[in-house]
């Protein structure tokens, strides 16, 4: 796999601040890409409770965006 920013693991929100900067991505797109993905959370969870997967896999990938989102300090 790639790394971003030097890294593989743990990426945090600076790491791809810093992968957009040095793709040349505006500050406002940068922006507007993490105010995105923090405004459609709910309709990420609503998506998931739609599936047809098992409730126990529906509650870990719930688990799972929540767990990236708070990495990403968006919520």
């Amino acid at each position: 796999a790639l790394t971003i920013n030097g890294k593989k693991r743990n990426l945090k929100k600076n790491d791809f601040i810093s992968f957009a900067k040095n793709m040349e991505i505006g500050a406002k797109v940068i922006d507007n890409i993490f105010y995105n993905f923090s405004s459609n959370i709910d309709s990420y969870m609503s998506f998931i409770e739609k599936g047809y997967i098992s409730d126990s896999v529906k509650k870990s990938y719930k688990e799972l965006i929540i767990k990236r989102a708070k990495t990403l300090n968006l919520v």
